[in-house]
């Protein structure tokens, strides 16, 4: 027993509302361009297939989004506009999660998933699966458009 113990802010202060976002990203937006913002991690738990086929169905439906993928240094091509940055220097990602009109964040299994609370931080809305790391902090809604995503997402964290 006992009272806990209070450890701390723990995101990074550079994670802070007053950036300024890149020009190219103005230019998008000044365009009416909606900012999708994800991660990339080639490890299959990260569940980045699932961002794929969700912005294929997106894409179908909306001509107006633009997607921003972090950390992708592959040579693959998508049908959906997109930019791949293989890396950013310390501080500039938060200029890209407070671009992002949404966060997108696929993990099938994550131990806790601090790339979401940095976009919360940021002020940037996010939609996430339904894994068991951000079950700590996030509250999950089910809405009747996004049923369609429960036939290509799993809860399991085995391939």
């Amino acid at each position: 027993g006992g009272s806990p113990n209070y450890v701390g802010c723990f995101i990074d202060p550079i994670f802070r509302l007053s950036l300024k976002y890149p020009q190219w990203i103005r230019g998008l937006k000044a365009k009416g361009k909606k900012i999708i913002l994800a991660i990339y991690r080639p490890e299959w738990w990260k569940g980045f297939n699932l961002l794929v086929v969700a912005v294929i169905y997106l894409w179908a439906i909306r001509k107006d989004i633009y997607v921003i993928i972090v950390g992708d240094n592959t040579r693959a091509s998508y049908i959906f506009p997109h930019a791949k940055i293989r890396w950013l220097p310390r501080g500039e990602l938060p200029k890209y999660y407070l671009a992002a009109d949404v966060f997108v964040y696929t993990s099938i299994c994550e131990g806790f998933g601090l790339p979401l609370l940095e976009a919360m931080a940021c002020g940037t809305p996010v939609v996430l699966t339904d894994s068991p790391g951000s079950r700590d902090y996030a509250i999950f809604r089910k809405k009747p458009h996004l049923q369609k995503l429960k036939i290509i997402t799993t809860n399991s964290c085995r391939p």
